[in-house]
């Protein structure tokens, strides 16, 4: 949750589209905001149509404010103020009674790219005085401010691609990894994610990702868990963190081409694989969904997972 209020007239962000333990963010991380409390009620759903994208959707856009809290002031000093490129707003009637189609029965998700240019270069950690805050402006009038921290990336992996949310990755052709076309031993296979931050080139917020792919700034490893249904490996959670050891390093981790703030991190599944059972399979294994757990981390604490299937060693 990023923020929940009570009582708030005006917009209010309840919830993001990540879960509690990721509410740092990085430069350039696509996030969509559950926002309630806007007047506007629209028609259908609206999507940006043109790239570098819009600042502004239906009269709706984000500002990222970035503030500076030095010495004993009781007052921050605002020092950036920058709007958020915006990918869609999507409502939701979330009212008993779904003939009603007024503003207070609306839950307005608005999917964003923090901009890379309205923080700190390099962004600071949470413990810097710096603070950030997300503000939605209705045609023109901004609610409140709700605060959110930086940090230099925030992994999280796309999910989505295949059946029941399943992480997107997939093979070099293209085709998503799943149990019907598993992955195997040595293969390169490809993560989608969000959140890794700055890149060598730079590539400018809401703008389409260039080819040749540029390259992510922040350090990302990868660790494998293998067994039926295998939970992700945790991460260090330590003042100095660093990659822990028996880690892979990945042989590109970077922008997509062709997309917008999408990161993909291309990895070869070890040559040699631990005797599991296969996804699917009877008699004890039949509620296999994956055999092989892909933990991506950063050296920044902060880390996601990729549950999937491999083909068990003959």
């Amino acid at each position: 949750m990023l923020c929940q209020a009570a009582g708030q007239s005006g917009p209010t962000i309840a919830i993001p589209n990540y879960p509690l333990k990721d509410t740092f963010f990085a430069p350039g991380q696509v996030v969509t905001l559950q926002v309630t409390g806007l007047k506007t009620v629209l028609p259908a759903p609206v999507h940006a149509n043109i790239v570098p994208l819009p600042l502004v959707l239906s009269g709706i856009s984000v500002k990222v404010n970035q503030y500076s809290r030095l010495g004993v002031s009781p007052t921050p000093t605002l020092i950036s103020s920058v709007a958020a490129p915006l990918f869609s707003i999507v409502q939701s009637n979330r009212c008993f009674n779904q003939t009603a189609a007024t503003a207070d029965c609306m839950v307005t998700s608005i999917t964003l790219q923090l901009p890379f240019e309205s923080l700190a270069d390099p962004p600071l950690n949470s413990i810097s005085p710096h603070q950030t805050e997300l503000a939605i402006v209705e045609n023109g009038v901004s609610g409140k401010g709700f605060g959110i921290y930086q940090t230099l990336a925030s992994v999280h992996i796309v999910t989505g691609c295949g059946q029941f949310d399943s992480p997107c990755v997939t093979h070099a052709d293209g085709s998503v990894v799943s149990q019907r076309s598993p992955a195997i031993a040595g293969e390169e296979v490809v993560i989608y994610a969000l959140g890794l931050g700055y890149t060598a080139p730079k590539v400018a917020t809401g703008e389409v990702t260039p080819a040749p792919a540029p390259t992510a700034a922040a350090p990302v490893y990868a660790l494998f868990n293998f067994g039926p249904n295998a939970g992700p490996i945790p991460i260090p959670n330590t003042v100095d963190p660093g990659a822990p050891a028996a880690t892979y390093v990945p042989d590109f981790v970077g922008l997509t081409p062709g997309q917008v703030g999408l990161y993909q991190i291309n990895l070869k599944i070890p040559a040699t694989i631990p005797a599991i059972p296969a996804c699917g399979g009877t008699g004890p294994y039949s509620q296999v969904a994956s055999n092989l757990t892909i933990t991506i981390g950063s050296i920044y604490m902060t880390s996601d997972a990729a549950p999937i299937c491999v083909a068990p060693p003959k």
